[in-house]
Parts: C-alpha cells; sequence; structure tokens
C-alpha cells in the first residue's frame, strides 16, 4: 500500500475510536506500526528523493514489522528490467509512561534483538509536550550495541498524532559520532497528498495501470544509504 492508503486506514481508526485509544492500544499495533512507517516513509522520500511503498509482515512473530519498497531502472552491470529494492522496518514506542530516559529506553527495546543488517529502527515518541535535545540523544547512543543499521526517531510537533512532524537520524552502526545527522521536517496534511499509485503489483512483462514492470532478469535489492547522504 502507498503511505497515503495506510495513514488513511489509521485516520479511520482514529475517527471510530478516538485518537487516544488508537494511539495506546494493543489492539491497534500492528495498525499503529504500518502508520508510523508510512510517515516515517514520506518524510525518508523527500531526503532520498524516492517513493515507498508499505507492506507489513504477515507473520506478527517474526521480525521485521514492515517491509518498505521502491523501485528503481537498472544502474548496475547484469540489471535488466525494473529492479525493486527492500528496506526492512522496526517499530517500537516510547510511551508517556515509560520509565527509562529516550537513550536508554532505546538500547532497552534492540537489546538481544536480532535484525538484518540493513534494517533501520523507528522509536516513535509519544509525548508530544516533552523537549528532546536530539545531541544528548545521539551521545547516549554512542555505546549502543546492535544489529540495525540506523536508528531514527519520529515525533509530532504538536499534541495531535495527526500533525506537523519530525524524523531525525541519531545512530548510525559502524560511526562512533553521527556527524552525518539527517532530519526532515514534514507537513502531514500536505504529504499525504504526495500522488502515487495506492497499490503496486509486480508482474513479469506486464504494462497493466499500475503495475511495475519486473522482467524474469529482475532481481531484489537491499537499499544502500545513497553516498551524497554521507557526506
Amino acid at each position: 500500500m502507498s503511505p497515503r492508503k495506510v495513514i488513511q486506514r489509521m485516520g479511520n481508526i482514529f475517527q471510530k475510536y478516538g485518537k487516544a485509544r488508537g494511539i495506546k492500544s494493543v489492539r491497534f499495533q500492528k495498525a499503529r506500526e504500518a502508520w508510523i512507517a508510512s510517515i516515517f516513509s514520506l518524510g525518508y522520500s523527500q531526503i532520498t528523493k524516492k517513493a515507498y511503498w508499505i507492506q507489513e509482515n504477515k507473520d506478527p512473530k517474526e521480525d521485521p514489522d514492515i517491509f518498505v519498497y521502491s523501485y528503481r531502472d537498472p544502474i548496475e552491470p547484469g540489471e535488466i528490467g525494473v529492479v525493486k529494492e527492500i528496506q526492512t522496518i522496526e517499530v517500537f514506542e516510547y510511551p508517556i509512561y515509560a520509565q527509562l530516559e529516550l537513550s536508554e529506553h532505546i538500547k532497552y527495546k534492540l537489546k538481544n534483538k536480532f535484525y538484518h543488517p540493513e534494517t533501520i529502527s523507528i522509536c516513535y515518541i509519544q509525548r508530544p509536550k516533552e523537549v528532546l535535545k536530539l545531541i544528548d540523544v545521539i551521545n547516549g547512543l554512542i555505546d549502543l550495541q546492535t544489529e540495525v543499521r540506523e536508528v531514527w526517531l519520529l515525533l509530532t510537533l504538536d499534541e495531535l498524532p495527526e500533525s506537523n512532524f519530525m524524523i531525525a537520524r541519531v545512530y548510525m552502526r559502524g560511526t562512533k559520532y553521527p556527524d552525518m545527522l539527517l532530519s526532515y521536517k514534514g507537513d502531514y496534511a500536505e504529504l499525504c497528498k504526495i500522488n502515487q499509485p495506492d497499490f503496486l503489483q509486480d508482474s513479469r512483462g506486464s504494462r497493466m495501470e499500475k503495475r511495475v514492470n519486473i522482467t524474469p532478469s529482475g532481481k531484489t535489492a537491499i537499499v544502500p544509504l545513497p553516498e551524497d547522504l554521507l557526506k
């Protein structure tokens, strides 16, 4: 699904059950994880200049929580046809009742967990009134022991969940101090207007509307971080 479609689904949950219940209830955890990944993807797309689609993991007992897809033209030797790139996403939350300081909470949530080495972990901050100093979080995660590639924060800039938001990378594996910090502040409503198909279906040799043409020689690749973003 497109991020917009996932966000619309969560909007229906907010409308029917209320925002407080939608944000806190375990009943809506999987829908909320997809919603968090979708907001992140909308912001991340403004950094990478790519379009993303969301797929929830059908097995709730397996990691990752979310698969994020993008498509590109062949650029490497041997590639033929459209290449489907996959980014694995793991989502967790920093609720208002959490007792640990944020960096310690992140360490606790990722401790002794096994992930694909290219996984991005997103921590959704459920504390709209709390003032965070990103440099404190970054410094607190210098000694983080984890298999994920990156840790990002997602926080709303107003008290309502459907409001302007910010994403910020606070950890990248293998880097002692992330001087390559990336962040983006987004307008929730405006980014939801981004025009992209709500659904995509891989096909081979097909040029049907809203389908991506994947040739038999196409391949799946893990999304690398663009080199220019590391400079």
